[in-house]
């Protein structure tokens, strides 16, 4: 007998302390033991395939389990016939390779042997990265679970790839890597780059495991998810060293993982509650003068005379210039609605000395995310909320404030109990604002419905579908468009004649916002960054950056009412969301008694009960609405 056997031998000891005594079994795991009904699942034969080593976890059999310890090691006495078999099989493996099929079976993307134990013992004490296997796949329960989830879409994956190398953590996530990679869960990928996939993940796993895999708690699946979100797969064929320095400068964001891992800043205080700015601005300088001023950036998808949007942070980037005048320099950047555009914008921002950059449309952010990892001399903020990234910082509004006082005033004003509203995208944030109309609506009226549009549905005529239902009390889009004289915008009325009356406009005042970080930052008191953490500010009432403008044709008791509100929700004694509200199902979202919290408002995927409407598709939404909702999109717009 070699070595072999002893030192796999006492590994699988040293193995099988460790867990007993961390209170796990000192075995390998047997999946009879973990699923008992695990024999009347469906199954369904995926034939011949290399599988990774590292994805088989155990047995499918609890008689096997002893024989190995929890990393698959052998447990048997080194004198025993087991150990001849596993040493003489460790032998031919060194010597001539395995050829021979094991037979496994599939459960959860996690893999449990039929025949071949010795064979996986042996692979794993080598080091061998994959094993040929005819696996049988065994189907879960659909019972709703993340876990559940994950796995029926790893099966979609695997339907158009026959990869089952790569996995991930979250839901969505493969659905991510199709989109990066051009291609959808529906239709057989190419050859060409199943196999150019399957060598870039197997490069990639080999640098980050190598580098950053045993120092942080994410699996490399999800970590390439990120490498992919930076840099295009055909850089993992570049030399280890190449890949290694890309890795590096991704370490951060490897550590900001999910929204676990977001810190939301929701007023100025807390924006100024430690010292330091971020990267190259962490200490307490340099201090900015006329003859050394702060270099400001914009980029704007679009631009100012086409877009609402644009326009409002346009006016942003004016404020800035008249508040700080020489002691900034801001610049604008136009049209950079194209990943090129916008990396070729920020390119020239970084070579005319711009340390801070606001990128103005969640659409910008991959392109903002790709040059803060290669420019870190380079603070950037990109509008949007709730998304882990260490190297962008993200900014929005609370505008669901105003928009709650928008419907109070709707449901008050309300002759026939029919309210329209306009929305724009279903965003992260954003169906907040929808469901706080309503909720304001049925405070004031409890029978009023809230008749619920889409400005980005596809082939829509939202002004028309009012008009033909009769509903003349309106709450339109935010913003009046620059080239435009229609006055379909806030909460208006449509009289019997046509005129329109505006009732009350909500505000985004973005000067404000950007008066309030470059004063930090001047000031050095902008707020550090944390070490595992991504920062978004998500502001709204309380700070300044949301309001509410209201028609001087209001009566006077409607505008009291109106101001006493919207000092209630600025120093936060009321929420659009407490007490018990319900969704159109008729499920208790709220209790009685309850509030919800911040991050349950971002990510709202319901709608209130009062609302005749639904949340759209992505398939049923305008193509040019399609890049920015794949970066910031609620979970429903993205599902099948």
């Amino acid at each position: 007998m070699t070595e072999n056997y002893a030192i796999a031998h006492r590994a699988a000891e040293r193995s099988a302390r460790r867990a007993y005594l961390s209170g796990r079994s000192p075995y390998v795991t047997a999946l009879e033991d973990q699923v008992p009904n695990i024999n009347s699942l469906p199954r369904v034969s995926l034939g011949l395939t290399e599988l990774p080593v590292s994805s088989i976890v155990g047995t499918m059999n609890s008689g096997r389990k002893i024989s190995f310890s929890p990393d698959f090691l052998p447990l048997l006495p080194p004198k025993s016939e087991f150990a001849q078999k596993w040493d003489q099989l460790c032998g031919y493996a060194v010597n001539e390779g395995l050829r021979d099929a094991i037979t496994v079976y599939e459960y959860m993307n996690h893999f449990y042997v039929q025949e071949g134990n010795k064979r996986v013992s042996v692979s794993k004490y080598l080091g061998s990265y994959s094993i040929l296997a005819d696996v049988t796949r065994i189907l879960p329960e659909k019972n709703g679970s993340r876990a559940v989830n994950i796995y029926y879409e790893f099966v979609r994956f695997y339907d158009v790839t026959h990869l089952n190398s790569i996995t991930f953590t979250e839901e969505g996530r493969y659905a991510q890597l199709a989109e990066l990679l051009g291609r959808d869960l529906e239709t057989m990928w190419p050859a060409e780059l199943i196999r150019d996939l399957k060598m870039a993940f197997f490069h990639f796993s080999e640098v980050f495991e190598a580098r950053v895999g045993k120092e942080l708690d994410i699996t490399t699946g999800d970590a390439f998810l990120k490498y992919l979100s930076v840099y295009p797969l055909s850089d993992l064929g570049q030399p280890k060293d190449a890949i290694a320095r890309q890795v590096d400068k991704l370490r951060k964001e490897f550590l900001t993982e999910d929204a676990d891992d977001i810190d939301l800043v929701e007023n100025e205080e807390a924006l100024e509650q430690s010292r330091g700015v971020v990267k190259k601005l962490l200490h307490a300088g340099p201090r900015y003068s006329e003859k050394n001023p702060l270099k400001i950036a914009f980029l704007y998808e679009k631009n100012p005379q086409i877009s609402a949007w644009t326009y409002g942070h346009d006016l942003g980037r004016s404020h800035l210039e008249n508040v700080f005048g020489s002691v900034v320099r801001v610049s604008a950047y136009e049209n950079c609605g194209s990943s090129a555009s916008a990396e070729e914008a920020i390119k020239k921002a970084v070579s005319d000395g711009a340390e801070i950059l606001f990128t103005t449309s969640p659409s910008l952010m991959p392109a903002s995310l790709k040059m803060a990892v290669e420019h870190p001399e380079l603070t950037i903020f990109n509008c949007s909320v709730y998304l882990p990234h260490q190297a962008v910082r993200a900014y929005y509004g609370k505008m669901f404030e105003a928009k709650y006082l928008l419907g109070v005033l709707a449901g008050s004003l309300s002759k026939d109990e029919r309210i329209g509203y306009v929305a724009d995208y279903p965003l992260l944030g954003d169906i907040a604002s929808v469901n706080a109309f309503a909720s304001g609506v049925s405070m004031s009226n409890p029978y009023a419905k809230v008749y619920l549009k889409w400005s980005s549905s596809k082939d829509t005529d939202y002004n028309a579908e009012f008009a033909e239902e009769g509903i003349h009390l309106i709450s339109g889009t935010e913003f009046i468009k620059p080239d435009s004289a229609d006055r379909r915008y806030g909460l208006y009325d449509i009289q019997p004649d046509g005129s329109i009356h505006n009732l009350a406009s909500p505000l985004w005042q973005w000067g404000r916002y950007y008066e309030m970080i470059i004063r930090n930052v001047l000031n050095g008191t902008l707020s550090s960054q944390s070490a595992d953490h991504a920062t978004n500010y998500w502001m709204g009432m309380s700070a300044g950056v949301i309001d509410v403008i209201l028609s001087n044709h209001l009566p006077y008791t409607t505008v009291n009412a109106a101001d006493r509100l919207r000092y209630a929700v600025m120093s936060g004694l009321m929420s659009p969301f407490d007490g018990e509200l319900r969704d159109q199902q008729g499920n208790v979202r709220v209790p009685r008694g309850g509030r919800l919290s911040s991050q349950e408002i971002i990510t709202m995927d319901w709608l209130n009960d009062n609302i005749i409407g639904e949340i759209p598709k992505m398939a049923a939404l305008q193509e040019s609405a399609g890049e920015t909702l794949k970066i910031s999109a609620v979970k429903e717009v993205l599902q099948k």
